[in-house]
């Protein structure tokens, strides 16, 4: 009983490594063109 914490530990650590392999990130196109959209939405509630 007393490494059942390390054990729980080790699976957190193990399923947190699994989720990351899942993740894509966006290409610098996508990124541009996200961050523009976001820069006219933001001036155009500004005004």
């Amino acid at each position: 009983m007393p490494w059942a914490w390390y054990d729980k530990a080790v699976q957190f650590f193990r399923d947190v490594r699994s989720e990351l392999r899942k993740v894509t990130f966006p290409t610098r196109k996508e990124t541009i063109a996200s961050t523009a959209v976001v820069l006219i939405a933001v001036f155009a509630i500004a005004i």
